[in-house]
């Protein structure tokens, strides 16, 4: 329960809304820069570099997953 009031601390509740740009992609994922300053990562892969999204957090980082999970609900800026 204590990893999850710093997570909040950090970056809001869960299911809270942010916006991000993407950095990586990978075949599996992207990575992404938050508006907060934070790196996660997102189980999405058709997106370039550079695309600014709004995305939900899901899952806080921990001891094996060293990024945030979050989805992406949408997209703000693609990049051609």
């Amino acid at each position: 329960m204590q990893e999850y009031q710093e997570y909040e601390a950090l970056y809001g509740k869960l299911g809270d809304s942010c916006e991000g740009t993407i950095i990586a992609k990978t075949r599996y994922g992207l990575y992404l820069t938050l508006d907060n300053g934070e790196t996660a990562y997102a189980h999405f892969g058709t997106l370039l570099e550079g695309t600014k999204v709004s995305c939900s957090y899901l899952k806080p980082p921990d001891a094996w997953n060293h990024f945030a999970l979050v989805g992406i609900d949408s997209v703000y800026e693609n990049v051609a």
